[in-house]
């Protein structure tokens, strides 16, 4: 999100949520992955469950 938007100016906004992402075994994948969690998301789900 650009800071110089009139909008976030507007509302106030300086920081956007950290997205953290976690495989089944509770191995960190991603940070900031605000903008590509859906394909992060669907090649977890897709992984076989470990033992």
């Amino acid at each position: 999100m650009d800071g110089s938007s009139p909008l976030v100016r507007e509302l106030g906004i300086n920081a956007l949520p950290t997205v953290f992402l976690f495989d089944q075994k509770g191995v960190l994948r991603a940070v900031n992955a605000r903008n590509s969690y859906e394909p992060w998301i669907r090649k977890l789900i897709a992984q076989p469950n470990a033992p």
